[in-house]
């Protein structure tokens, strides 16, 4: 009985043992094939993403709201736009050459144009008098943000440029409302009083928006936020923001968190260089790359299975002829 048990045990092991031996086989023999798709992964990434163009400088991000590729964009952006009195939103608006720009690009639009400096404020509702005829542009005062009615000041450099009918563009770089922004460029001169909005309650009973711009000077994840209650309701169809060196000091938003943000809402992100569209969320979407970056960005969200998905293919295509 003994040399019977004695002989079912080693059986028993001798199973064991070469049941182990055959799944440390297997393991090995797959290493080289998973060696090789994760290369594969890693080509076609680099591939689609174009990663590498965001830390180069021949795509040209130079930040403007207002220059050669903006103009194509805006042609592009007006020629899917299938709304007949299309809704558009200037955060930031200056002495309005952007909201010019939408003037020129869309005819019969609804557009509001947010500037809360005095000075600038003038000379933007000249600008709207004199370019926008076939449009109704709103000139608001207030300041964007994600808080509603809170009472603010804008801050300027100090030797701030006084604007007359020779000397008008866009020369106030530094005006802020973020105490941190202001501190860091000893920004001294009050260049306007006023309170807060937040967009979605501003807008609330507007079912559709074609386009909200922001340049906030670092406060643009803050009216990103603003915006959280139509973005649920899929009301904005893209948004046109900047990010820049100034965020930090702004708000406590990263530029990865925000692109994250608005990719939970549907928006797919695209950074906009000279010659091409970089994808920057979903599948793309690179936190320890992004957050490198300290220079300045565009950057276009559009919202999922609108017809403006098809805006980063044609413009590639364009560039590449």
């Amino acid at each position: 009985m003994n040399h019977y048990r004695a002989c079912k045990w080693i059986a028993l092991w001798c199973l064991f043992s070469m049941a182990c031996l055959l799944c440390l086989f297997n393991t090995f023999r797959r290493i080289p094939s998973k060696v090789i798709v994760l290369s594969q992964v890693s080509t076609d990434f680099d591939s689609k993403c174009k990663h590498p163009l965001l830390l180069s400088t021949r795509e040209d991000f130079d930040g403007k709201f207002v220059g050669d590729t903006e103009k194509v964009l805006l042609k592009m952006i007006s020629s899917a736009n299938k709304n007949p009195n299309p809704v558009l939103i200037d955060v930031g608006a200056n002495i309005g050459l952007f909201t010019r720009l939408l003037c020129d690009s869309f005819s019969f639009a609804e557009i509001h144009s947010f500037e809360p400096g005095n000075e600038m404020a003038y000379w933007l509702k000249r600008e709207v008098a004199t370019s926008c005829a076939s449009s109704k542009v709103t000139v608001h005062d207030n300041a964007v943000g994600d808080t509603h009615g809170v009472p603010v000041v804008l801050y300027g450099p100090a030797k701030q440029k006084k604007y007359t009918i020779t000397n008008i563009k866009a020369h106030n770089t530094g005006a802020s409302i973020s105490e941190g922004v202001n501190k860091l460029r000893g920004s001294t001169t009050i260049l306007g009083r006023t309170t807060t909005v937040r967009l979605d309650k501003l807008f609330d009973l507007i079912p559709r928006i074609e386009l909200v711009k922001v340049d906030a000077e670092g406060f643009d994840p803050l009216v990103l936020r603003g915006l959280e209650w139509m973005l649920r309701r899929r009301t904005v169809q893209m948004i046109y923001w900047e990010f820049n060196k100034h965020w930090a000091l702004a708000s406590s938003h990263t530029y990865s968190q925000t692109v994250s943000w608005l990719a939970d809402y549907n928006f797919t992100s695209y950074v906009i260089g000279k010659h091409q569209l970089i994808p920057i969320s979903h599948y793309c979407l690179n936190p320890q790359m992004l957050d490198r970056i300290s220079g300045t960005h565009n950057v276009l969200s559009i919202l999922k299975l609108t017809t403006y998905e098809q805006i980063p293919e044609l413009f590639n295509n364009l560039h590449m002829r």
